[in-house]
């Protein structure tokens, strides 16, 4: 096995689920941690076999100022076999003129994590989408009837990253999060409640249960889906935050019941005022 292997991609969501396999095969005990200041001594910990326990993983999530400052360090454990423990670089990516991504693909100890139109022009993005966004519906526990015309319809809703609209809100980026709505064709208001309303009640179970089966029960949700992010996602939130944004979404879907005059405007409205919300959420 090598010391050293990276998971690297654009989305957070597909880094973890391709981390999810390499976690669930170690045996031993597992450490986190994000940019660490002394890499050197993780090193050293990796190389030193345990007479009392097994070996350690080391889960390092990086970003890309810390990732230039100990490229150098990095380099030495590329390629190399494990001794002891290893190590598992998690990163949005890797610059792919610098040695040490050259280092990783030869060493064939890079894990793409990025999403299937990345790098793609843009008339070749969108088809690219529209299949990997049908297979996952294939995939899901609840089945999905016809899948194609699913995905182009949340294709031009939502454009290449339909769970890109709740991370907007819940990092209360207004602009960004308008953009998603608007993306395409437009999503229409009472589908873009009824993703953030979904996706904020998975949330709160998360939090209101320890595992993922007993999340999945109070949310509603079928089958045993993979939770992981989603409770991350909300242990960085909170709960006092997410139910008051609940209650704004909540609130939204009933001026849309009651015939809003303008229901983008009011959905409009909910997001630019999401930072406020979770903000007083979290006092």
């Amino acid at each position: 096995m090598l010391k050293l292997r990276a998971v690297l991609g654009t989305s957070a969501r597909l880094r973890d689920e391709a981390l999810a396999p390499l976690l669930a095969a170690w045996n031993g005990p597992i450490k986190r941690t994000v940019d660490p200041a002394d890499l050197r001594s993780i090193l050293a910990d990796v190389d030193t076999p345990s007479l009392f326990g097994d070996p350690t993983l080391w889960l390092i999530r990086a970003g890309e100022p810390w990732l230039k400052s100990k490229s150098a360090d990095l380099m030495t454990q590329v390629g190399v076999e494990a001794l002891a423990g290893g190590i598992l670089l998690v990163a949005p990516g890797v610059d792919g003129r610098g040695p040490l991504a050259k280092a990783l693909a030869a060493a064939h100890a890079a894990i793409d994590a990025d999403p299937p139109w990345a790098g793609l022009k843009p008339w070749e993005a969108g088809p690219a989408a529209k299949g990997w966004i049908a297979d996952r519906l294939a995939q899901h526990p609840a089945g999905v009837q016809r899948t194609m015309l699913c995905a182009d319809l949340l294709h031009g809703h939502a454009g290449e990253d339909a769970d890109a609209l709740l991370a907007a809100v819940l990092a209360g980026d207004a602009a960004k999060a308008l953009g998603i709505l608007h993306a395409g064709q437009g999503m229409e208001p009472a589908m873009a409640l009824a993703v953030l309303h979904n996706e904020v009640r998975k949330q709160v179970a998360c939090l209101d249960a320890q595992d993922d089966a007993g999340a999945a029960d109070l949310a509603g949700l079928k089958g045993r889906p993979n939770l992981r992010q989603a409770r991350r996602q909300a242990e960085s939130t909170g709960r006092p935050a997410l139910i008051r944004l609940f209650g704004g979404i909540l609130k939204t879907q009933r001026q849309l019941r009651g015939g809003a005059e303008d229901p983008a405007l009011a959905v409009e409205l909910l997001v630019l005022h999401a930072r406020l919300l979770l903000a007083v959420g979290k006092r």
